[in-house]
């Protein structure tokens, strides 16, 4: 049985390219089954996949295929890899979008993938996903060993990024702006709790703030319109407003630095 694929890029749902990848997989790997985690991820936000993929990696078996195409880096010198880590496979370029992955399993193993090893024709300069991680996901979903299509090199070697970042200035907690969703829900860099009391009131320090929120265990807990702090369901410090946008609501975007003061 082929090992389960699962396909999370910023293509969008517009252009033909999420088909183009589907239909060389399935070519190479006829019994792959292909889940879409998504392809709205924002265009060149390697942040913002790498912290999708992390919330999303537990909920999928051992053995998964992780296909992960967040590449503004395509056809330059940034190098295609497989990861093993955490009992699951990653295929993607090494531009710190798999950062989470390898940091979190002590004994994961990254290999760089020899495009010319791999079953396809013709390799574009602009569309790595469809000719060379399309079909290396195929590949290892049907059982190959990643030594046959790609050379084993240090885990130390692969890029990162700094998706857990804060920084202490004086009572104040700094992060940054990470990822937001559909509902204007802002993640922030931390992944574990703050350590202030839940219904306090903390400062969102901003240029057009600051703004009043207050700590609670969700978004439900504090008035319509008002805006909370809360740690999400995959364990990140997440500010929203109650049946509203934080993003506009705070005017902030993916990049942004935040503090936080309690009073």
């Amino acid at each position: 049985m082929a090992r389960l694929i699962v396909f999370m890029s910023d293509f969008g749902l517009r252009d033909p390219y999420v088909a183009q990848v589907k239909a060389v997989v399935r070519m190479i790997c006829p019994g792959a089954e292909i889940v879409d985690l998504t392809h709205l991820i924002d265009s060149f936000c390697i942040e913002c996949g790498s912290y999708v993929l992390d919330s999303s990696i537990d909920w999928f078996p051992s053995e998964t295929v992780f296909l992960g195409v967040v590449d503004p880096g395509v056809g330059s010198e940034r190098r295609p890899i497989i990861i093993r880590a955490l009992s699951r496979w990653f295929v993607g370029p090494d531009n710190g979008l798999f950062t989470p992955v390898f940091l979190k399993d002590r004994s994961a193993r990254a290999w760089v993938i020899r495009p010319w090893a791999l079953p396809v024709k013709d390799i574009s300069s602009t569309f790595h996903g469809r000719d060379i991680f399309g079909p290396a996901a195929a590949l290892l979903s049907c059982g190959e060993e990643p030594s046959r299509i790609a050379d084993e090199v240090s885990v130390d070697s692969l890029t990162r990024t700094e998706l857990w970042w804060e920084e202490r200035r004086g009572s104040s907690l700094c992060m940054r702006v990470i990822y937001i969703d559909k509902y204007g829900n802002i993640v922030l860099s931390r992944k574990k709790p703050l350590d202030t009391r839940l219904g306090g009131i903390i400062n969102v320090e901003l240029p057009g703030g600051p703004y009043r929120a207050v700590h609670v265990k969700s978004f439900s807990h504090v008035g319509e319109g008002e805006l909370a702090i809360y740690t999400n369901s995959f364990g990140y410090i997440e500010i929203a407003v109650n049946k509203g946008d934080a993003s506009k609501y705070l005017g902030v975007g993916v990049g942004d630095e935040v503090c936080l003061t309690p009073q």
